[in-house]
């Protein structure tokens, strides 16, 4: 009698550990990224518990992805070169960067150990000099680059917010009227299940002066924007001559005034 039932094989387990490293994304060290910001936050809000736990979920996450990145550009280092010195994939290697220096903050206010910290900002700032003018460079002497359509997607940002090392974006929502800007953005398949709000004066002057607070707050403890618009104390920010500079542009660019008056502060709004 023969036996006709399916054969059950086990996974080659080292074969797929290898798939998974050759194919690892750059961009991988966000885990620590994100869990390194909660886990701030949790401890800021006097959540500690939480904040310890996954302060030390994050030093494990840093520490596998470390050795991961080392085995995968020993092992697979065509492939990892081919993914940093790609448009659309490179910047991703930023991630390095702004775990580390999180990981180092989280040091600081979990443990309040000044000397690790301390050793994650060397680190940071060398692999922040390397992936700069490494992968940059490489894109500009490249013979054959892509479209910027193709070329530059979001992930670019990182290289802004690794060379910041930390990122607070404050967002507020209350209840008002949508304008035509929020109508032209949302799908018209979902605008239809909106309601909607009334106009809400007292609620979007609130918030206008909590943003402004909040702006002059950031400035006074030596904080950087990185957007631009009528929130932002652009001009304050910037030396005298960089703002003598960008003035002659916006003249000469724009002699009557005509383009975004009053956003960066150059005329009236």
């Amino acid at each position: 009698m023969v036996d006709q039932s399916p054969t059950l094989t086990r996974p080659n387990g080292m074969k797929a550990i290898q798939t998974m490293i050759k194919e690892l994304p750059l961009s991988y060290f966000a885990l620590v990224m994100a869990t390194g910001v909660n886990s701030v936050a949790c401890y800021l809000l006097g959540m500690e518990p939480v904040a310890y736990a996954m302060f030390w979920l994050n030093i494990a996450f840093y520490l596998i992805l470390c050795i991961a990145f080392v085995l995968r550009f020993t092992w697979y280092r065509r492939q990892f070169l081919d993914d940093l010195f790609d448009h659309a994939k490179g910047p991703g290697a930023f991630t390095f960067v702004a775990a580390t220096c999180i990981l180092g903050v989280q040091f600081i206010l979990v443990q309040d150990n000044y000397v690790v910290a301390f050793v994650l900002w060397l680190v940071g700032a060398v692999l922040w000099l390397l992936i700069t003018y490494t992968v940059f460079t490489t894109f500009t002497i490249k013979e054959t680059k892509p479209s910027l359509a193709e070329g530059i997607n979001g992930a670019w940002l990182l290289a802004v917010v690794s060379t910041s090392v930390f990122v607070l974006e404050p967002v507020f929502f209350w209840p008002d009227e949508m304008k035509a800007l929020h109508l032209e953005s949302i799908e018209p398949a979902h605008r239809k299940k909106l309601k909607g709000f009334p106009e809400n004066l007292e609620a979007r002057a609130a918030v206008t002066t909590i943003r402004k607070e909040l702006a002059a707050a950031y400035s006074e403890l030596g904080a950087s924007h990185l957007q631009l618009g009528k929130s932002y104390l652009y001009q304050q920010g910037l030396r005298p001559e960089s703002l003598t500079l960008v003035t002659a542009l916006k003249n000469t660019l724009d002699p009557k005034g005509i383009m975004n008056p009053g956003v960066l502060g150059f005329g009236e709004a």
